[in-house]
């Protein structure tokens, strides 16, 4: 999961116009966006399967599988996609590794997952 995490993130940092063109398309449901998907569905397709992986051995906690990847994709895509976000976030800026940890914090403990660290 964390890897999902870091790589989205990384991502949509070292390209971000190619992010928001992908964002766009799927937003459109254009044509391109069947293309788009085939990329993107094995990896929210893993997602899935480490979510339903941690609630069978109980150490995830969530109601909906489904509504889960949702929420966990809404938290690695929608930070700073569009411009209104620097006014919310008072143009604050972090890091790549920043981003990475709170983003990873937030969504593990969102599903009440408890580090032995």
């Amino acid at each position: 999961m964390k890897l999902i995490i870091r790589e989205v993130i990384r991502f949509r940092m070292e390209d971000p116009e190619m992010a928001r063109i992908i964002q766009q398309e799927m937003f459109l449901n254009s044509p391109r966006s069947g293309v788009i998907l085939s990329f993107l569905v094995p990896v929210w397709g893993q997602l899935r399967e480490l979510l339903q992986e941690g609630q069978r051995q109980g150490i995830f906690h969530m109601g909906s599988v489904n509504f889960t990847v949702l929420l966990i994709l809404g938290s690695m895509i929608f930070p700073n996609s569009v411009p209104i976000h620097e006014k919310i976030t008072l143009n604050e800026q972090r890091s790549f590794e920043e981003r990475v940890e709170d983003t990873i914090h937030f969504v593990l403990g969102g599903l009440g997952y408890e580090s032995n660290n």
